[in-house]
C-alpha cells in the first residue's frame, strides 16, 4: 500500500528493514507495478534499486 499511496519514506524504511520488493498482492500486483500505475516514479526508481 505504501507504493500505491506514494509514501516514499515508508517504502524506504520497509526495504531497509528487509521487506520483499517483489511480493505480490492477491491480484498479482507488485509494489513496482502499483507505483507505476499510480505515477510514483520516485518509488519505482527506489524499488528498482533493490
Amino acid at each position: 500500500m505504501a507504493s500505491y499511496d506514494g509514501k516514499v519514506e515508508v517504502v524506504r524504511v520497509l526495504l531497509d528493514g528487509g521487506a520483499d520488493a517483489t511480493v505480490k498482492d492477491d491480484r498479482g500486483g507488485t509494489p513496482l507495478l502499483l507505483a507505476i500505475e499510480e505515477g510514483h516514479e520516485d518509488i519505482a526508481k527506489l524499488l528498482l534499486a533493490y
